[in-house]
């Protein structure tokens, strides 16, 4: 395990890989249109509030001395006890895991609106498709597995010299590296023939990249292009057992990938968090010269309305048949803050946590704040409200040049995510079974505190498994926010009580804080709990203190 790394790539780029995900790209511009521009930015910015009074608390602690491997968790059991750290640090483990689950459904989620997913589904499977060469069609149709197998070992990839460690070992590596090749050439192969369907009334003749026994499409005229509205045609709506299933695959080949040590997560995260700025980049870029008309991307003039969306307009969820309040669209939104605690939550693999943990997790909180206020503002005032309701994948719709970029970029964000909370929650859980605060984690408790703890993983992937089995990312937002929320009041209450009662231990080098702003702190994310939801902030006290 990597046990140097620095600021950027321990703290801001795993803070920023799991803030920017699901929520900025599927429910956003939604939130934006339910609660308004103005509500929406109050949303964002006082969810930014409670996570950055937070991390002034965290950075206090972080500088008092030497943090070791579980984080937040350390800070607070060496800070109120091993009881009180223990409960919370258990609490804040399942707010991670169930985290990693809403990543996982957001994927999957984006993979509906890629295409045909029944066929994608026989991809991954290997029911059988083409694929294809640089430059033209290959030249007999072969199934999934022996294309990707033959096209991926052509340059040099999972021969079964090429990869170290026992016969076994091997082959589960082979067969993770399989799914993988499969699932990423099935999304594009989705998303690539979404953009070619027919509209109402056109035959479907022939896609613009056929599978087996597919026809061609004879592609609609200018005029039926015009006459088209996005209205006439449903979103399709992804069976729930197809859900599930996809779910469970995306997070076995996860946990596959993350028990086989976390310096390949480590590895992955530039290039999954740059991929996912592209497409940032992408839909910023769609969506201003959609305001200026310039191009409609997939959208209709009809969809151009401006200032449509600056003042709340609550009205039913096409999907649920609920209508929203602010306190509902607060704990959807609020997961997507939470992203904090990611380079903590690697305390033991930081070269100097002291130093590391403040500067990335407040520079990861201002930049993630601007960029919401930023896109909730460009949609806000740009785009119709009856789209930004309808349509949840509006961010690719408007995306330049193509709607393919962000669809990528999503799929890709929320499996970078998912990487990020399932290689930081079990070396949270390691920690605490290390400590003995809790008896029956005793099972999971490693040889040393350096063992990467492989027990701990699958437990986590037991956990993660378990909640994606409601397959709506709806149902899961509002328990991870619940978590996170009192695990944030925990770490503020301890940062106040050193402060306040002067403990002659506790001499913080960061030059920021004072008791005060831990208070209000405290306060806040307890106030947020109670008006997202008492009756789940009072079963998760309940929980609290069974576990204490």
């Amino acid at each position: 395990v990597n046990s140097k790394m620095g600021t950027i790539n321990g703290v801001f780029l795993p803070c920023i890989q799991n803030i920017t995900g699901v929520i900025l790209f599927l429910r956003l511009p939604y939130i934006t249109a339910q609660a308004g521009a103005v509500g929406a930015s109050s949303i964002v910015l006082l969810c930014a509030l409670s996570t950055f009074l937070t991390s002034l608390s965290l950075s206090a602690l972080a500088t008092n001395g030497t943090i070791d491997a579980g984080g937040p968790y350390y800070i607070i059991s060496r800070t109120l006890g091993a009881e009180v750290g223990g409960a919370l640090g258990l609490m804040f483990y399942l707010g991670t895991t169930i985290a990693t689950s809403m990543y996982v459904l957001g994927a999957v989620e984006a993979l509906q609106h890629t295409g045909d997913y029944s066929q994608m589904m026989n991809n991954v499977v290997g029911m059988g498709t083409n694929y294809y060469e640089q430059g033209g069609y290959v030249a007999e149709a072969m199934t999934g597995q022996e294309a990707a197998g033959e096209v991926y070992a052509a340059e040099g990839g999972y021969g079964g010299e090429d990869i170290a460690g026992p016969p076994h070992l091997r082959r589960v590596l082979q067969e993770v590296a399989q799914a993988i090749v499969e699932t990423a050439a099935s999304a594009a192969y989705g998303a690539m023939n979404a953009e070619n369907q027919p509209l109402p009334g056109q035959q479907m003749q022939q896609p613009m990249y056929p599978g087996p026994g597919e026809e061609v499409m004879v592609l609609p005229s200018v005029a039926q292009q015009a006459a088209y509205t996005p209205m006439d045609v449903a979103v399709p709506q992804m069976d729930l057992t197809e859900t599930r299933i996809t779910a469970l695959i995306l997070m076995l080949i996860i946990t596959c990938t993350v028990s086989i040590g976390i310096k390949f997560v480590n590895l992955s995260s530039n290039l999954f968090l740059g991929i996912v700025l592209i497409s940032i980049t992408s839909f910023s870029v769609g969506i201003i010269m959609f305001g200026m008309d310039v191009t409609n991307g997939n959208l209709l003039d009809t969809d151009r309305l401006s200032m449509d969306n600056i003042w709340p307009h609550y009205e039913p969820n096409p999907t649920t048949g609920h209508t929203p309040t602010f306190s509902s669209l607060l704990a959807l939104f609020y997961p997507s803050v939470t992203g904090i605690m990611a380079g903590s939550n690697r305390s033991a693999m930081l070269a100097d946590p002291a130093v590391s943990i403040p500067r990335g997790t407040i520079a990861a909180i201002t930049a993630s704040t601007l960029l919401y206020l930023i896109v909730v503002w460009l949609f806000g005032c740009i785009v119709a409200h009856p789209t930004l309701i309808d349509n949840k994948l509006v961010v690719a719709s408007v995306a330049f040049p193509t709607p393919l970029v962000v669809q990528i970029g999503i799929v890709v964000s929320c499996i970078g995510a998912s990487l990020q909370t399932m290689a930081g929650a079990p070396q949270l859980l390691a920690a605490i079974a290390y400590d003995d605060a809790i008896p029956f984690l005793r099972i999971l408790k490693p040889p040393s505190p350096d063992t990467y703890p492989i027990r701990a993983v699958w437990t986590t992937w037991a956990i993660a498994t378990l909640a994606t089995l409601p397959g709506q990312l709806d149902h899961v937002t509002p328990v991870v926010t619940m978590f996170f929320l009192l695990m944030y009041a925990g770490i503020n209450l301890s940062c106040f009580c050193l402060g306040i009662l002067r403990s002659p231990g506790f001499r913080p080098s960061f030059q920021y804080f004072h008791w005060s702003m831990s208070l209000l702190g405290f306060v806040l994310c307890v106030t947020l709990c109670l008006v997202i939801s008492w009756v789940r902030a009072f079963f998760a006290i309940l929980l609290f203190i069974a576990l204490y």
